[in-house]
């Protein structure tokens, strides 16, 4: 814990201590005030910009009740408890992390209450706070976990979900056209009983117009379509980077296990793979690092991961500095192997040696 986040966890316990009272008459909001203004300059110092635009929102609350404007009531006692728990993810995060973090609904509830209008301080709550847990919940999960299951992000869904109503529209547009085409039938039958060419014409117009807009309807149900296939596909899609932090284990493991000083050269770009082949190379990748350690690398030395995408395909490039293949030991041992082949071995090159 950062001394930053220790101090203002010290003035919300203090905070909390002055409102944990049955009667709200005795509410020292002049105190409360106080240790608010406090906060405000700590965390502005602090480079928490954010927590203070929230903090002064509150301050104007409780300076209504000061002003007697209107009375503090229970409804104000929430708002602080559950700002408090604002300021408390908010502390925690990185400046990185704070970027995406929302205040939106918050803010807006102090400016209702400052108006004396009715307030679902639990619901805003739950969208902030409750939601942005789960979502972190779900981006630490979605790596690696025992089944095959992919975890799927709020967003995405969203995305799906609107993406069948289009197709629902589409789909009652398209037959809504067919059922136009089939009055044109009926035209065009009562046509060939009566002769009448002004009908004929306005069937003619009638069906090409139809024919368009039935065009039209079609194109949008197969983009809609791809999109969604899109969208599913895009769930089993992970960062290759994802598996970074595993791989330097996985050197640091193996170099202490053989007493090498190993250092580790990692470079992936944010590359997107699926989920299910990024958990298969894992193990193979890991092979490659214990090969390299334990026979490319005398006492020290660099390994060298770098991943690139390049037209479709995904390279992934792993090398160390050691001393490299010896082709005449590995002579010397297919010629033991393989003795009555010793005239062949002795002619093959290098390359066809190791294949």
């Amino acid at each position: 814990m950062s001394k930053l986040e220790d101090e203002i966890k010290t003035y919300l316990e203090q905070i909390e201590e002055i409102i944990d009272i049955d009667d709200l008459a005795e509410v020292n909001i002049k105190k409360l005030h106080n240790l608010l203004t406090t906060i405000i300059g700590a965390v502005n110092i602090g480079g928490y910009s954010i927590i203070g635009d929230v903090v002064v929102q509150l301050i104007k609350v409780f300076d209504g009740i000061l002003s007697n404007r209107y009375d503090l009531n229970h409804d104000h006692i929430t708002l602080q408890l559950i700002t408090n728990e604002y300021i408390k993810e908010m502390i925690s995060r990185s400046p990185e992390e704070l970027k995406r973090f929302s205040t939106e609904g918050i803010i807006s509830a102090f400016e209702d209450i400052s108006s004396e209008l009715t307030v679902d301080i639990k619901d805003i709550y739950i969208k902030d706070i409750i939601r942005d847990k789960i979502r972190k919940k779900i981006d630490a999960d979605i790596l690696f976990n025992d089944s095959k299951d992919v975890q799927i992000p709020i967003s995405r869904i969203d995305s799906i979900i609107t993406g069948i109503n289009d197709l629902i529209l589409n789909q009652y547009q398209l037959k809504t056209k067919i059922k136009e085409i089939n009055n044109i039938k009926e035209i065009i039958s009562n046509i060939k009983e009566t002769g009448y060419t002004a009908e004929v014409d306005r069937a003619i117009r009638d069906f090409s117009s139809t024919e368009t807009e039935i065009d039209s309807q079609l194109l949008k149900f197969e983009r809609t379509a791809f999109n969604i296939q899109e969208d599913v596909l895009s769930m089993r899609m992970l960062p290759i980077s994802f598996i970074e932090e595993r791989i330097r284990d996985t050197i640091k493991t193996q170099a202490a296990r053989f007493d090498k000083d190993i250092t580790a050269i990692i470079n992936m770009d944010n590359i997107l793979i699926d989920k299910i082949i990024l958990q298969a190379i894992e193990k193979p990748i890991g092979n490659i690092i214990k090969n390299s350690i334990e026979h490319g690398i005398d006492s020290s030395g660099e390994i060298t991961i770098n991943c690139s995408y390049d037209k479709g395909k995904i390279n992934i490039d792993i090398s160390d500095n050691g001393v490299g293949v010896c082709y005449k030991t590995i002579r010397h041992k297919a010629m033991e192997l393989f003795p009555f082949e010793k005239g062949k071995i002795a002619k093959l090159s290098d390359m066809e040696l190791t294949e």
